[in-house]
């Protein structure tokens, strides 16, 4: 009975790391809007904001809160682009589109439209390979596909903080008119978008522990393939 049931524990055991390794992404960093939103228009605006995970691993997915501007869902000018960027030293998100580490296009028929109000949109980052470390702060850039098509009708929804505190304590928002200028604009009152970013963390190198059951497994076959000898 016992070389009957050696094969198949040797086996669950061998495996056991990898099916571990693919556990589901947790959500790492999110800012919820709360009533009286501030509301950032992109179209001829980029509207950026800043994020420190707290987490190391794959950024497989970030949900914004957003809506199409019913009041101008007739003169759509486009789809929109959704970048994951680096920050400079002074904490601003680098300004060059080529900057983008990963870069994913907003249909805008996807996009729901929805009165004075925003809902989650979900941009899937799963297939890009992106690791984020914890600690290190990134921008997320929301931008018209062409920047020079009529704006108006993508509203992305935060909340005003004060002069010197913000709503969300890991980064902060920012815009830029590229079509006049090549710098991003710092508001007077710091400022947060609605977001939620979601880390897959055992995307990262195998931890100790499963590199220890990987070894025993292997062994484990040695061993079996030594007593079938």
């Amino acid at each position: 009975m016992q070389k009957k049931w050696f094969p198949l524990l040797t086996l669950c055991w061998l495996f056991l790391p990898i099916f571990a390794a693919h556990a589901a992404p947790i959500l790492d960093q999110h800012y919820e809007p709360v009533p009286g939103y501030s509301v950032g228009t992109v179209g001829y605006n980029n509207w950026a904001q800043t994020f420190t995970p707290a987490a190391t691993g794959s950024l497989t997915q970030v949900d914004l809160f957003i809506s199409r501007d019913s009041g101008n869902s007739g003169s759509l000018g486009g789809d929109l682009l959704f970048d994951v960027r680096p920050v400079e030293t002074n904490g601003l998100p680098v300004f060059a589109d080529t900057s983008a580490l990963v870069s994913v296009r907003v249909p805008f028929e996807q996009v729901p439209i929805i009165l004075n109000s925003g809902d989650w949109f979900t941009v899937d980052l799963s297939f890009s390979g992106l690791t984020v470390n914890a600690g290190e702060k990134y921008a997320m850039v929301l931008r018209a596909e062409d920047p020079l098509a009529p704006g108006g009708d993508f509203d992305w929804y935060g909340k005003s903080g004060t002069r010197s505190t913000g709503p969300y304590g890991g980064g902060e928002m920012y815009f830029s008119n590229p079509a006049n200028y090549d710098y991003w604009f710092v508001p007077t009152f710091k400022s947060a978008q609605g977001f939620r970013t979601y880390v897959d963390a055992s995307a990262t190198v195998p931890e100790p522990a499963s590199l220890i059951l990987l070894s025993s497994g292997l062994f484990g076959l040695m061993v079996l393939k030594s007593t079938r000898k």
